[in-house]
């Protein structure tokens, strides 16, 4: 798990020297500063009021148990809380004088010259004042590697749209490029590629949660030889799509393994939600306490309903506290992860290099049928999404 230390230029490392805005006119540059401010404020408001499903991002990489973990720690940050306000303070400070530039947009700019935040610019006599905003205010911001990654969940949380649900109840999303206009409306002018800037987000926050979810492994008092292996970079497959950059993809069992470990040692509480075909019916929820020992049923009685917890939530058919206390829920748990393709949505068992790791996939799939999880058939429990809320917002009452 990184440590607060606030030395990542936030500008930089949004618009990096891989993808830069080169239309930077009066406009263009005033929507880019709106995009920044309003993605900074709503990163920080959200943090600060708990709002953690406001950072549920799909960046493609097949990791939202990664990104649940990871946010159930960050929300437990004093550090990262403290530097949420003081972000926010900021913020709030100069949007005022945003508004008052976007009011007083200038005109067309004269080719020459580059603004000092990363993104390439061109000079413009009219443009002194909004050259001035940069330098005063988004320029020398610092924030944190794990403020980074909230601000980069959320962007690619409020671009997150549906494109269909499936017979079963299951929402498909995808990344839409056309809801960066709910952080600046005037983004559409500006002359770069959107779909490439959030291929870049989404690729830099695979990496990222890659990286943290292997540092909480090696935080782990009981760890498994084999996936400390598996969760070592020579084990990440990045599969190549043409005109995008690579995703970070870690074996997805041997991420489960490590996230029920890491769950148990922390005495995580966590939630098994339903996804109901009906979407005008509510969803269930069970609840369950992590210990060393395993995982019990709980009466939600006895959950801080403002603490993080990690929400599994899944297609249930039948009675699953019966199946669930007949095999358990790791195990449960793990041989769903085995059914699945290990890396990339292409990936094949063959991917697994490590003879011993698809031995024991192998195995875990072969247990599917006797524990009434074939996903080829019918199955009590088909996994579809993981994620980090509050048992307040999830609707649940006492």
């Amino acid at each position: 798990m990184s440590t607060i230390c606030t030395d990542v230029s936030l500008a930089t490392s949004l618009f990096s020297d891989d993808f830069q805005v080169t239309d930077t006119t009066t406009n263009s540059m005033i929507a880019v500063a709106r995009l920044i401010s309003n993605l900074l404020q709503q990163t920080t408001s959200n943090f600060m009021n708990k709002n953690i499903r406001a950072f549920d991002a799909n960046p493609g990489d097949s990791g939202c148990q990664m990104q649940a973990v990871i946010l159930r720690r960050l929300f437990q940050s004093n550090a990262l809380l403290e530097e949420a306000k003081q972000l926010n303070q900021a913020v709030k400070g100069f949007l005022k004088e945003l508004n008052l530039l976007e009011s007083k947009k200038g005109e067309a700019p004269k080719p020459g010259g580059l603004y000092e935040f990363g993104v390439a610019s061109r000079s413009d006599p009219n443009n002194d004042a909004t050259k001035a905003f940069f330098q005063k205010h988004i320029t020398p911001l610092k924030i944190s590697n794990d403020m980074l990654y909230l601000l980069r969940a959320r962007l690619l949380t409020v671009t997150k749209k549906p494109v269909k649900t499936l017979p079963n109840g299951i929402v498909v999303t995808q990344i839409n490029e056309g809801l960066l206009s709910q952080l600046s409306k005037s983004i559409f002018r500006v002359d770069f590629s959107r779909n490439d800037f959030l291929a870049e987000a989404a690729s830099r926050l695979s990496e990222h949660s890659v990286e943290l979810i292997r540092g909480i492994e090696e935080g782990l008092s009981v760890r498994d030889p084999l996936t400390s292996k598996m969760l070592f970079k020579e084990h990440i497959r990045r599969p190549k799509v043409e005109g995008f950059p690579s995703k970070a993809f870690s074996c997805l069992f041997f991420q489960m393994r490590a996230i029920l470990q890491h769950l148990k040692e922390e005495n995580a509480v966590i939630a098994i939600k339903s996804i109901e075909q009906d979407k005008k019916q509510a969803p269930t929820h069970h609840f369950m306490q992590a210990s060393r020992d395993g995982f019990v049923f709980i009466e939600k009685a006895a959950i801080d309903p403002k603490a993080p917890l990690v929400v599994f939530e899944a297609v249930i058919q039948g009675d699953l506290v019966a199946q669930i206390e007949k095999i358990g829920f790791e195990n449960a748990i793990l041989i769903s992860a085995a059914q699945e393709r290990p890396f990339d949505p292409k990936s094949t068992l063959d991917d697994v290099k490590n003879e011993e790791a698809k031995v024991l996939i192998l195995e875990h799939r072969e247990k599917a049928k006797e524990a009434g999880l074939d996903l080829e058939g019918k199955t009590f429990l088909l996994l579809d999404h993981v994620f980090c809320n509050t048992m307040e917002k999830e609707g649940c009452k006492v």
